[in-house]
């Protein structure tokens, strides 16, 4: 399971970071127009003029939290490999020191997505463009904000897996204990008053046909 975990936490992860885009933005004019954790880019609608310019041109909270969601995204990234990767190398955990680490880390990048793929949307200036130039402007969000999520959830459980599983096979296995043997102490009086059985007393052979012969009388 930290393996299984560990792989899916980073393909989300370097689609998330590297390959998809956020957000998608469609005009008239423009074939496409891409924003993503780095920057943003698009091309004309005959792909012949394609330009690209940083976050820090956008206003707003946006270019911010894009910027803690990618260096941070990929910092967890590297933690939860190093973390699949001594697992599966050594069959040891990380630390519980690291794996907070992690864990802390893999928090901040959780919210600092949820702040940039919900909260603050790229303020990229298109839409007081359009609203001047009478356009109609449609800003799509992608698959990626979810994927960093997943990503980031996943990575969370393959550390806890690795720590966990090291932890529960550090204990020693239990040694069954038998209690004390108890010896028995019969007290004097008690030894003294023990009766001694005794042989039963020999009949003489001329009672034992009187005897007989009553017994079966109390029988009848």
């Amino acid at each position: 399971r930290v393996l299984a975990t560990g792989a899916a936490s980073l393909v989300l992860l370097i689609a998330a970071t590297l390959v998809v885009d956020w957000f998608r933005i469609e005009m008239p004019g423009i074939d496409s127009f891409g924003i993503d954790l780095r920057s943003a880019h698009g091309c004309d609608a005959f792909g012949n003029v394609c330009v690209s310019t940083s976050l820090s041109e956008m206003k707003g909270g946006y270019p911010a939290l894009a910027t803690v969601t990618f260096f941070g995204g990929l910092a967890f990234g590297a933690a939860v490999a190093f973390t699949v990767g001594r697992k599966l190398l050594t069959g040891d955990g990380s630390p519980s020191l690291w794996s907070r680490g992690a864990q802390t880390l893999g928090g901040i990048v959780f919210f600092a997505a949820v702040g940039a793929g919900w909260v603050f949307n790229p303020d990229t200036g298109a839409e007081q463009m359009a609203r001047f130039l009478d356009l109609t402007i449609t800003i799509t969000r992608t698959w990626a904000p979810f994927a960093m999520l997943g990503a980031v959830v996943l990575g969370q459980l393959a550390v806890y897996f690795a720590r966990v599983d090291s932890s529960t096979a550090a204990l020693p296995e239990p040694v069954p204990t038998l209690p004390p043997a108890r010896a028995v102490i019969i007290p004097a009086h008690l030894r003294d008053a023990t009766p001694i059985p005794t042989a039963p007393a020999a009949v003489p052979p001329d009672l034992s046909g009187k005897l007989r012969y009553a017994v079966r009388v109390a029988e009848f």
